[in-house]
């Protein structure tokens, strides 16, 4: 189903697999005046539930992002990057979470291109 508004088409899906068990919701939302796009996918089962989520923009700018839960396991994930209008990389990041009932982990990651402020970075726990 795609709904028109002044500056935004939303498109939405929805699903259900019965053999599985399984829903999912799909909402796609894409701004005129900023041209940019942000997609959200829901899905879950008897066993959890979970958030995946993107979004570009003509700035160069894009995220994704995903978290959850399943059969006692807890994650969430978060990545940016940031492009010129070569498609040279200036900036990316990542952020990485998860916990089972054995561990907990956490790390962080990233890396600057931009001319004269040039680094990467690591840490993890």
């Amino acid at each position: 189903m795609e709904y028109f508004g002044l500056n935004k088409v939303t498109t939405v899906k929805k699903g259900k697999d019965y053999k599985n068990q399984q829903e999912w919701n799909c909402l796609r939302e894409y701004y005129l005046g900023e041209e940019a796009e942000l997609v959200t996918n829901y899905g879950k089962d008897a066993e959890g539930e979970w958030k995946e989520q993107w979004h570009k923009n003509k700035l160069g700018e894009s995220w994704a992002k995903k978290e959850g839960h399943s059969q006692g396991k807890q994650w969430f994930e978060e990545w940016y990057l940031k492009v010129n209008e070569k498609e040279d990389m200036l900036e990316s990041k990542s952020d990485k979470w998860a916990k089972n009932d054995l561990e907990e982990w956490h790390e962080k990651w990233g890396e600057s291109h931009i001319p004269g402020n040039k680094f990467k970075w690591f840490d993890k726990w």
